[in-house]
């Protein structure tokens, strides 16, 4: 994602994400029937990558924000209510090896309860990326 785009999703990020819990972006009726039985607006949320790389026992600086939502996979309502624990490809590899990410049953309970879930990707080139999942976050990858 080129960083003009970038600072205009953080500028309109505020509104964004209030326009998206009303109107219910990226869904198709049936998606969006179920979203909205289960709590969720969008039936499909973005996830959203921070640029910065972590060493194995780093923590995520919540001061960094530069991130992106470029070809992170969306999570749908059905993955949600199911709860189960999926692994997915991150957006970017180092010499032919993916970075993937693992969504826990736990965290699907946090954001079927509409809460924010921060997790990190797994080591490639001795650095991991940390990863926010949240359930009022507009879905714009190839996935919707």
């Amino acid at each position: 994602m080129e960083r003009r785009r970038f600072l205009g999703y953080l500028v309109g990020l505020p509104v964004g994400v209030y326009a998206v819990s009303l109107l219910g972006a990226c869904a198709d009726d049936e998606s969006l029937s179920a979203a909205k039985a289960e709590g969720h607006a969008t039936g499909k949320f973005q996830t959203y990558a921070y640029y910065e790389p972590l060493g194995e026992t780093d923590a995520h600086d919540p001061r960094e924000t530069d991130g992106t939502t470029y070809d992170m996979p969306c999570l749908t309502a059905d993955e949600i209510a199911a709860g189960l624990e999926k692994t997915f490809d991150f957006w970017h590899g180092h010499n032919g090896v993916q970075h993937k990410f693992k969504v826990t049953t736990d965290d699907f309970a946090k954001l079927k309860a509409g809460h924010e879930v921060l997790v990190y990707t797994d080591m490639v080139d001795d650095h991991r990326h940390p990863l926010l999942l949240s359930p009022t976050r507009r879905c714009e990858s190839k996935a919707c």
